[in-house]
């Protein structure tokens, strides 16, 4: 029963290929954990909350924010994806 599952997928490359990109793009997420902003702060030297902010918001350090999710919830705190985080360091202009 599952080889007459996949066996549509097998003769089909593109759609394969397809597939195979999807897993690898979930496995990426899940190998790229998201930060909070006492980690970030704590890797670039103990920074301030004011200037962790103004890095985010200015777009020089790529973040995420989760949606509320219920009656009456607040957006939460912006999440740094540890590669996003990485590069930032590799650029070494973070010190203002």
């Amino acid at each position: 029963m599952l080889w007459s599952i996949i066996m549509p997928y097998a003769s089909n490359p593109a759609l394969t290929r397809a597939i195979e990109q999807q897993r690898k793009d979930q496995q990426f997420l899940f190998a790229d954990p998201l930060l909070d902003q006492r980690t970030v702060r704590a890797a670039l030297g103990n920074c301030s909350y004011h200037f962790l902010r103004k890095l985010i918001l200015s777009g020089r350090l790529p973040a995420w924010r989760p949606n509320p999710s219920g009656k009456g919830a607040r957006r939460g705190q912006h999440r740094i994806r540890q590669s996003a985080l990485k590069a930032f360091l590799a650029q070494g202009d973070h010190h203002e």
